[in-house]
């Protein structure tokens, strides 16, 4: 995921939701996350003159909004939901980000709270937050450890960036457009910037190095030994490799160009491959090598130590980050004071 997608998550205010909600049940206009709060089609005939009976047509419930989701939820009593390092996630707040996002969800993919499927995800959606607190805690913790802590002039840098996204996605007309479509004060957006301004600084000191030894590489994928054998036949009658590539490869993606695959680092690709292309210089050509894909004739055409590119540097650094952070994790004292229960089943209207 590149920087400027974790902002957009972020300060487009639905972590939570959209992680829990991608895996429901699946309605076509809300990418499978929700059962949208549409009229039900009557299921009595219309008469042929086409003038409805008297009675035919019962109008439908109205949609429960977001008013049911908030009614349903057991809200704890307790002073704090979790516990880092000694630090309190306090409860309000806690409750106040779960009713901004259930506002905002509700709002945005017109969900119907009166569809058990939609309430049987609250305690999901009531977890997450939680998790995301816990990890915002933390890495404001450790950030405050190492000394990465933003700066003003950092946070104002990112509340920039972040409203010439928003201004200029042509989606909001204006920022009080923008904060008000998201439920968002300007004191939240502020902070949620402040946030974002401190994970950037977290991300360069964890994400690992931002230029590594890579190689620019070419392959020829097929589906079997066989053809491997013939395309490495043909090769050693020194017919171009860029020719075979288009004639044989499999790869879609790459085939068209001679079966450039640009340049890489370790880690990029998968293990087999990669130990394979290392294991080459430049202008060096493997035998067949297996993959989960198929059968891969390798050339390097290049190696030298340089700078990652986008999209791959915030590929490589969002995974370093990532291990780096669970292994904190790990470290940390967190307790979880309340875990969501199922919510209760809607009464009938």
């Amino acid at each position: 995921m590149s920087r400027r997608a974790r902002m957009a998550l972020l300060l487009m205010a639905a972590l939570a939701v959209t992680s829990v909600l991608s895996g429901c049940q699946a309605v076509e206009n809300v990418q499978g996350m929700l059962t949208r709060g549409e009229p039900a089609a009557s299921s009595t005939a219309t008469p042929a003159d086409g003038a409805p009976s008297a009675g035919a047509l019962t109008p439908a419930a109205p949609p429960g909004g977001v008013e049911v989701a908030l009614a349903a939820i057991t809200w704890p009593g307790g002073p704090a939901v979790a516990r880092v390092n000694g630090v309190d996630i306090q409860t309000q707040a806690w409750r106040d980000e779960v009713t901004r996002q259930l506002r905002l969800v509700t709002s945005q993919y017109q969900v119907d709270w009166n569809d058990q499927a939609n309430l049987d995800h609250l305690p999901e959606i009531q977890d997450s937050v939680i998790d995301r607190l816990v990890d915002l805690e933390l890495l404001r913790q450790l950030a405050e450890r190492e000394g990465a802590t933003a700066t003003d002039s950092e946070v104002q840098a990112t509340a920039q960036k972040a409203q010439e996204q928003i201004t200029g996605s042509g989606r909001y007309e204006s920022m009080d457009a923008y904060l008000e479509d998201n439920a968002l004060s300007q004191a939240r957006f502020d902070e949620l910037v402040r946030q974002q301004a401190t994970i950037d600084k977290m991300i360069t000191a964890h994400g690992g190095p931002s230029e590594m030894e890579q190689i620019r590489a070419r392959h020829i994928l097929v589906a079997d030994e066989a053809t491997a054998k013939e395309v490495l036949d043909k090769l050693a009658a020194n017919e171009s490799f860029e020719d075979l590539a288009k004639t044989y490869s499999t790869d879609t993606g790459s085939k068209d160009q001679g079966g450039d695959l640009g340049w890489f680092p370790r880690g990029a690709m998968v293990t087999e491959f990669e130990d394979a292309a290392f294991a080459l210089q430049p202008g060096q050509t493997s035998e067949a090598v297996q993959t989960v894909y198929g059968y891969h004739i390798i050339r390097v055409e290049e190696r030298a130590v340089r700078p990652l590119e986008e999209p791959l540097l915030s590929q490589m650094q969002e995974r370093n980050f990532t291990t780096w952070l669970d292994t904190e994790r790990q470290a940390a004292t967190i307790e979880r004071i309340y875990v969501a229960v199922p919510a209760a089943t809607p009464q009938p209207r």
